[in-house]
C-alpha cells in the first residue's frame, strides 16, 4: 500500500534540493482530526434459567463489540445429569448477526439465524464452550443491538427438561475516514503543478474492526484552471487496512506570478456504512511553495540489481538497473540513453525494456533508450532494465564493469511564450520564464565480482486447510494444524541446511504426527510466488532427487535435514521443497499463538512464522479408580480420583464430593497431588468432600490425583457409586462441573475371593479393652451352623533381640460365648477354629468374644510386639447356603465400627397414651450394646431414658402410659445410643396426642350382629364331605342376625361374626374393635377387628362381645350368646333361632 508519510517525506526531500531558493515549506490539510481507539465495555451480560432440578445453564456475551469482530457467545452446561441423559443446545439470533464458527462443540445452521450442535452432549460431562459471531463489518451503525436467545433441552429417556434464557450485545463503530491533499510538484510559473487527494484510513481498532465503508464525490475547487482531476466519483470503499485509498491526482496550469503561492481545496461529500451511518462533509486545502523561475535538475545511476540475493556467478543470470529521476522543476525531453552493451564475460538475455513510451534500438551491440517528445516532467522517475547471463567462461573473482551516458533537455519556448513546460497553455498577464534547452549529459558507471556458485535460501511457512475463515483461525483443543514449510533455492549452489519448527514454543504446546509428514519439490518456480502460501508455480517433481531426513524423536521440536538442494540462478525464478505435516492441539492456554519455522545457513538463521488461535474452552473431566481389584474384608486400598483440565482455561477452587459407601471406612489421611507428585495444599471434611486451596490453579493439560486410603469392611462386592468434580474457570468465574460413575456402571468396584450365598451376612473384629470381638449379623434366614477359623498371623517384635527363644503357642482361638442365640459352642479352645452349632436354628445377630493367644516377648520395658491375625467366618443357613468373610486385625487403631440403621418404626406418625410402638434396626456399635431414649423434637432433650444395655436383640416395643403429657404442637423421637461411645440413630418425629379428649364414645349405630357359615371342601373341615357347597351357599350367604343382648342357636362349625357399627363423637373419629369369646371355663379367644372367624368345635353356651374404642376409650359393649347344639353332619340348613326377651 502506498504510504502519504513516505511520499511526503519524498516531496520534502525534492524541495530541500532545489538550489538557490530559501527554504519552502508547504502545507496538507485533513479532513478531521485523529479519532482514538474504541474503548469497549466488555463486561459480560449473563443470563441463566434452571434445567429442571439439573442445576442451571449460563450464558453471556460481552456488553459490547466491534463491527466486524467475533462476538463469543459463551454457554456453560451443568455435568449433573445422568450418563443416560442428553443436551441439545438451540441458539436463535437477530438478523444483524452473522454466525461465524463453533468452537469446541460443532453447530449446524438449522433454519434462518437458528443454530444446534450437531451432536447429542452427554449428561454427566459440564460443557462450557463459545460459537462466534459478528455485526456485518462496515456495515453496521454504532449502537446496532444485537440479540441471543438460547434454548437447552435435555432428554432423559423420554422426559424433557428445556430452560431458554436471552442476552444482548451493542455494537461500536466509528469514523476513520479522512481527506488529505498534498503538493506533489511543479512550481516553475506558467509550468504545470502535480496535487494529489488521498482517501486516509487510519483505524486503531484492528484491521476492519469498528469502522465504516466510504462512498460519494470529490470536487476540486483551484484558484487556477484545472487540467485534469477536477471531479471524481468515488466508489463504494471497504478499509480492510490502514493507509491510502483511491489516490487521485489533479493538474493545475501555474498561472501566478513568481512567489505566490497557490491554495488548492477540494470539496467531499461521503456516506458512511450502508449510506445510513452518517455522512463525512468538508473541505481538504493544499498549499504550494512559492513559485519560482527555473531549476533544471536530473538523477542519473546504474546498478546490478538486488545483488545481495542474485548469485552472480558464471552460468546464471542478473539485471542492470538504470534510474532517470527529475529532481528539479523543470519538465526534460528529448532524453538519449547510450549504452555499450558489448562486455567481455555476459552475454545479454533477451532485449532490455525501457519506460512507456521510449524507443529502444540496437546498433552492433550498442543499445539507445529514446523518449522522443515524452516528457520527464518534475518528480517523475523512469526505469530502463538489462538483463544479462555471466559466460561460462568468466572467471571467478574478475571484475565486470559497464558505463551509460544520458543526454537530455529542457522542454523550451520562443523568448516571451508560455514556457514551463506547457507550450499551448498560456498565463494572460504573467511574466513566463525563458528556459535554456541546451542539451546536457551525464554518464553513469557500475560493476560487479563474478562470485563462486552459492544458494540463496528463503522460507515460508503456512497453514493449510484451516477449519473456518477468521483471521488467524481458530481451533479447539485437540485439532490437527496441517503446516506446510516451503524452503525456496533461487542460487546456484546446492543448498544444504536444517529446517527446525519448535512447537512448544512461545506459549504453545503442539505435537507432530509423524506419519503425516509428507514432502513435494518442484523445480522452475516464480519466485514472485515465494511468500505465497498457494502452489501456482514450478514443476512438481515425482520424487526427491536429494535426501531430507525428518528427526521427530522430540515430538514437539522435529527437525528436517537438507542436504544438496539443487539452485537455479535463472532472473526471478527459484526451486523449492514443500515440508507439510499435521500438529496436535495439546492443552495449552487460549490465545493468539504464533508457530515459527527456522532454517539455519552460512551461520546466519532466516525464519517464517504463521498465526493461529486457541479457543477459550473449559472442560472439565473426572475419572475414579481403585488402585486393587481383590480385597478382602480389613484389608486397605486407596481411591484415586484424577480430575483433568481438558480445556485451554486454568481452572481453581477445585474440588470433588465422593460418598463413601458403607462397605469402607477411611484409613488415613487424604493427599492431593499434581503430575510432577508434589503435594497440593487441600481440605478435607465429611464423607467426603475434598477442597483445593483456590489459590492452586490447574493448568491446561494438567490433572490433579486425589488419594483416599479406605478400609474395606464387610461385603463381597465393595462399590463406590460415583464422584462429582467442581472447579472455577479464572477468566470468567464461570463453574464447571464433572461426574463419574452412576448405579448402573459404578466408578471404582473391589471384590472379595470369598465365597458367600447367604444375603445380608456380615462380619466385623475389633479390639475393646485387650479383648477380641466379632459383630455378627446372619441376614433374614435362620443360621443352622457358625465357624470361625485362624487363617494366617504375624509376629513382629521392635527389635530382634525382643525376640524370645520359645515364641509359644499363639494363634488359638477360644471363646467365653458358649451361647450365640439358639446356637451353642461345641468345641471350645485354644484350638485353630471353633465351631457353634447343634441347637436351634436362629437369626444370629450379636458378638462373640474371642481370646486369641499372643507370641511371648521378652519382659523389657523397651520390647514390644505387634500381632496381626485374619480369620475366617463361616455361616451355614438352614437351607444350607453357605457364605465366608475374611476380617483381619492389623495392630493399628482402628475406628470402631458404627452400622447402626433403624429398619422399621410402627407406620403410624400419630400414637396416643395407651398404644405401643414397636422400633427395629440393624448394625451394631462399638460396644455391642445399645440404650434407648424418647427426645423431645422441638428442644433435643432426652426426655425419658426407656432401655438400657440392650444386647443380643435389635427389637424394642415402647408401651406409652395412659398419664403421658400428651399434646398436638409437641414432636418426639427415639434415639438408639452406644452407653460408651458417640455411636446414634435417630428415629423419624412422631406426636403423641391426647386421643381422649379429642375423640369421645359415641353410640351404636344398629343392635344387628352378623353371623354367616363358612363352607370348605377339605377332607378335614366339620362340614360332611359328600354335599355339594353350592346348593348350600344361597342358603347360607343370606347369613343370620342376632341382636345386641340376644342369643341365637347355632350347630357345630365354623362361623364368620361381625358386629354391628360404632360412630364416635365427634363422627370424624373411626372407631376399633375389641372381640372377646367367653366359653364356660372363661375367655376362650380374643383380638382386634370388627369381623373375626371362629370354629365352634364343642357343644355349650359362648358369649361374644365387642368393644369399641374411640380415641383410646373403651366403650359400652356390645353382647350376644350362642347356644351350639348337636354334631356336625346333622340337619341343615340352622335350626330355628332362639330370641329370648
Amino acid at each position: 500500500m502506498f504510504s502519504v508519510y513516505q511520499l511526503i517525506l519524498s516531496v520534502m526531500n525534492s524541495l530541500i534540493k532545489i538550489k538557490s531558493y530559501s527554504l519552502l515549506l508547504f502545507f496538507m490539510v485533513l479532513s478531521i482530526g485523529s479519532r482514538g481507539q474504541i474503548v469497549l465495555n466488555t463486561a459480560p451480560q449473563t443470563a441463566n434459567c434452571n434445567i429442571g432440578t439439573f442445576g442451571a445453564m449460563t450464558i453471556s456475551v460481552p456488553t459490547e463489540a466491534l463491527t466486524g469482530d467475533n462476538i463469543p457467545l459463551n454457554i456453560t452446561l451443568p455435568g449433573t445429569m445422568p450418563a443416560s441423559c442428553v443436551k441439545m443446545v438451540t441458539v436463535t439470533t437477530s438478523s444483524n448477526l452473522q454466525y461465524q464458527v463453533s468452537g469446541a462443540v460443532p453447530f449446524t445452521t438449522t433454519a434462518p439465524q437458528t443454530y444446534q450442535n450437531t451432536t447429542p452432549l452427554a449428561g454427566n460431562d459440564g460443557q462450557n464452550f463459545n460459537l462466534f459471531f459478528k455485526f456485518p463489518g462496515y456495515v453496521t451503525c454504532d449502537g446496532t443491538e444485537g440479540t441471543f436467545t438460547v434454548t437447552v433441552t435435555v432428554d432423559c429417556g423420554g422426559q424433557e427438561y428445556t430452560c431458554t434464557s436471552t442476552v444482548n450485545v451493542k455494537a461500536r463503530a466509528a469514523n476513520y475516514w479522512s481527506v488529505q491533499k498534498i503538493f506533489v510538484s511543479g512550481n516553475l510559473v506558467c509550468g504545470n503543478s502535480h496535487w494529489r487527494i488521498f482517501l486516509q484510513h487510519n483505524n486503531p481498532n484492528g484491521s476492519g474492526l469498528g469502522t465504516y465503508a466510504l462512498q460519494g464525490t470529490l470536487t476540486e475547487n483551484a484558484p487556477t484552471p484545472v487540467i485534469s482531476g477536477a471531479f471524481f466519483n468515488v466508489a463504494t470503499i471497504n478499509p480492510s487496512s490502514n493507509g491510502s485509498y483511491g489516490i487521485y491526482s489533479v493538474y493545475l496550469n501555474n498561472c501566478i506570478p513568481e512567489g505566490s503561492t497557490i491554495t488548492n481545496n477540494v470539496d467531499y461529500d461521503f456516506q458512511l456504512g450502508n449510506g445510513s451511518c452518517g455522512t463525512m462533509n468538508g473541505t481538504a486545502t493544499a498549499t504550494s511553495p512559492a513559485m519560482s523561475s527555473p531549476n533544471a535538475s536530473i538523477s542519473f545511476t546504474k546498478q546490478v540489481y538486488n545483488a545481495a540475493n542474485t548469485n552472480l556467478t558464471p552460468g546464471c543470470q542478473g539485471r542492470f538497473l538504470i534510474t532517470l529521476t527529475n529532481n528539479g522543476n523543470v519538465p526534460w525531453t528529448t532524453i538519449d540513453v547510450t549504452d555499450n552493451l558489448n562486455i567481455a564475460g555476459i552475454t545479454l538475455v533477451g532485449t532490455p525494456s525501457g519506460p512507456a513510451g521510449w524507443t529502444v534500438s540496437n546498433a552492433g551491440g550498442i543499445y539507445t533508450f529514446s523518449s522522443g517528445s515524452t516528457q520527464l516532467n518534475p518528480g517523475q522517475t523512469v526505469y530502463i532494465w538489462i538483463p544479462f547471463s555471466i559466460d561460462m567462461g568468466a572467471v571467478v573473482g574478475s571484475t565486470i564493469a559497464n558505463s551509460a551516458q544520458v543526454s537530455y533537455q529542457a522542454v523550451g519556448t520562443d523568448p516571451g511564450g508560455p514556457g514551463g513546460g506547457s507550450p499551448s497553455t498560456s498565463c494572460p498577464g504573467i511574466d513566463c520564464p525563458q528556459l535554456d534547452t541546451s542539451i546536457q549529459n551525464q554518464t553513469a558507471t557500475t560493476q560487479f565480482v563474478v562470485e563462486e556458485p552459492r544458494p540463496i535460501p528463503a522460507i515460508k511457512k503456512c497453514i493449510l486447510d484451516p477449519p473456518n475463515n477468521l483471521v488467524p483461525p481458530l481451533y479447539q483443543i485437540g485439532n490437527t494444524i496441517r503446516f506446510a514449510v516451503t524452503i525456496w533455492n533461487s542460487g546456484s549452489g546446492n543448498l544444504n541446511t536444517v529446517v527446525s519448527d519448535a512447537l512448544s514454543a512461545m506459549g504453545q504446546n503442539l505435537q507432530i504426527v509423524p506419519s503425516s509428514i509428507q514432502y513435494e519439490y518442484y523445480t522452475d518456480g516464480n519466485l514472485g510466488y515465494s511468500s505465497n502460501c498457494n502452489v501456482a508455480t514450478g514443476q512438481l517433481q515425482p520424487s526427491l532427487p536429494f535426501p531430507v531426513v525428518a528427526n521427530t524423536s522430540d515430538l514437539q521440536n522435529p527437525t528436517f535435514t537438507i542436504t544438496n538442494m539443487p539452485g537455479i540462478c535463472q532472473i526471478g525464478m527459484g526451486n523449492f521443497l514443500r515440508i507439510i505435516f499435521d500438529a496436535t492441539i495439546l492443552p495449552q492456554l487460549h490465545g493468539s499463538k504464533t508457530n515459527r519455522a527456522s532454517l539455519t545457513y552460512d551461520g546466519s538463521s532466516l525464519s517464517s512464522a504463521v498465526n493461529y488461535t486457541v479457543d477459550q474452552a473449559g472442560v472439565l473431566s473426572v475419572k475414579k479408580t481403585a488402585d486393587q481389584d481383590i480385597v478382602e474384608n480389613g484389608q486397605t486400598f486407596n481411591y484415586l480420583i484424577e480430575v483433568t483440565n481438558n480445556g485451554s482455561v486454568p481452572l481453581h477452587t477445585v474440588g470433588i464430593s465422593d460418598a463413601l459407601p458403607s462397605c469402607v471406612e477411611r484409613a488415613g489421611a487424604v493427599t492431593v497431588t499434581n503430575m510432577a507428585g508434589a503435594l497440593l495444599p487441600s481440605n478435607s471434611s465429611g464423607n467426603i468432600q475434598v477442597d483445593v486451596l483456590p489459590s492452586v490453579a490447574l493448568a491446561p493439560g494438567e490433572t490433579f490425583t486425589i488419594t483416599i486410603p479406605v478400609r474395606k469392611t464387610q461385603g463381597a462386592n465393595c462399590c463406590n457409586v460415583g464422584v462429582t468434580a467442581t472447579a472455577l474457570m479464572s477468566t470468567s468465574g464461570v463453574p464447571l462441573s464433572a461426574n463419574y460413575g452412576s448405579e448402573a456402571e459404578p466408578a471404582a468396584c473391589v471384590t472379595s475371593l470369598e465365597c458367600c450365598d447367604v444375603p445380608g451376612f456380615s462380619a466385623q473384629l475389633v479390639k475393646r479393652n485387650g479383648t477380641y470381638y466379632i459383630q455378627v449379623s446372619g441376614g433374614s434366614v435362620p443360621i443352622q451352623e457358625l465357624d470361625i477359623t485362624m487363617l494366617d498371623f504375624h509376629a513382629t517384635y521392635s527389635q530382634e533381640d525382643c525376640k524370645p527363644t520359645d515364641m509359644g503357642i499363639f494363634g488359638m482361638l477360644s471363646s467365653n460365648t458358649a451361647q450365640l442365640d439358639g446356637l451353642t459352642l461345641l468345641n471350645n479352645g485354644p484350638a485353630g477354629s471353633l465351631t457353634w452349632g447343634l441347637g436351634s436354628p436362629t437369626l444370629v445377630n450379636g458378638q462373640i468374644e474371642l481370646e486369641i493367644s499372643e507370641p511371648n516377648v521378652l519382659d523389657i520395658s523397651c520390647c514390644e510386639v505387634e500381632f496381626t491375625f485374619c480369620l475366617k467366618v463361616r455361616v451355614k443357613d438352614v437351607n444350607c447356603n453357605v457364605c465366608e468373610k475374611t476380617i483381619c486385625f492389623t495392630g493399628e487403631p482402628v475406628e470402631e465400627p458404627c452400622t447402626l440403621a433403624i429398619t422399621h418404626l410402627s407406620e403410624d406418625r400419630t400414637f396416643c397414651p395407651g398404644e405401643s410402638i414397636q422400633l427395629t434396626w440393624s448394625g451394631s456399635t462399638p460396644s455391642g450394646l445399645v440404650d434407648i431414649y424418647l427426645v423431645d423434637g422441638q428442644t433435643n432433650a432426652t426426655y425419658q431414658l426407656l432401655a438400657s444395655g440392650i444386647s443380643g436383640t435389635n427389637t424394642f416395643n415402647y408401651s406409652i402410659p395412659a398419664n403421658f403429657p400428651c399434646s398436638s404442637d409437641r414432636t418426639w423421637y427415639l434415639l438408639i445410643r452406644d452407653p460408651r461411645s458417640e455411636c446414634t440413630v435417630e428415629s423419624r418425629r412422631f406426636q403423641i396426642r391426647c386421643c381422649a379428649t379429642a375423640c369421645d364414645c359415641g353410640h351404636w349405630k344398629n343392635h344387628d350382629v352378623r353371623i354367616g357359615r363358612l363352607l370348605s371342601n377339605t377332607p378335614n373341615h366339620q362340614f360332611e364331605a359328600n354335599l355339594e357347597l353350592a346348593k348350600k351357599a344361597k342358603i347360607v350367604n343370606a347369613g343370620q342376625v342376632v341382636q345386641c343382648g340376644r342369643s341365637i342357636k347355632l350347630k357345630k362349625g365354623n362361623y364368620s361374626i361381625t358386629s354391628p357399627d360404632f360412630v364416635c363423637q365427634p363422627e370424624s373419629c373411626m372407631a376399633s374393635y375389641q372381640w372377646e369369646i367367653h366359653g364356660p371355663n372363661g375367655v376362650i379367644a380374643n383380638g382386634i377387628g370388627k369381623t373375626f372367624q371362629h370354629q365352634f368345635v364343642t357343644t355349650g353356651t359362648y358369649k361374644v362381645i365387642f368393644t369399641p374404642i374411640c380415641g383410646g376409650n373403651k366403650c359400652e359393649p356390645c353382647t350376644i350368646e350362642i347356644v351350639i347344639s348337636h354334631s356336625i353332619g346333622t340337619t341343615f340348613p340352622y335350626e330355628e333361632i332362639l330370641l329370648p326377651n
